[in-house]
């Protein structure tokens, strides 16, 4: 998922690593169970500047998000992001 810094209320996009199509999705809606209950909750890893875990308590499901330009390449941030999928497992 991806915050736009340029949007005042930084939307939340969703990005497709493989096709690279963006589309808009609620910040605080999780796009696994689809629960809105406006409580995902949020695991920053020191020192990942714009990186971090969006996850949903109801399901478990999780979403690597990143703060960017939205210009970033997607493939090339998800492989070198690995180790927040070991911080998101490690945690459950």
């Amino acid at each position: 998922a991806h915050l736009a810094e340029a949007d005042a209320s930084r939307a939340r996009r969703m990005c497709c690593g493989l096709c690279e199509t963006r589309w808009q999705y609620p910040r605080t809606k999780c796009p696994f169970c689809e629960a809105d209950a406006q409580k995902l909750s949020i695991v920053a890893v020191e020192g990942e500047g714009g990186l971090r875990i969006d996850y949903c308590p109801s399901c478990r499901g999780y979403l690597k998000t990143y703060a960017g330009k939205g210009d970033e390449a997607l493939l090339l941030s998800d492989w070198s992001s690995l180790h927040l999928d070991l911080v998101a497992l490690d945690r459950g």
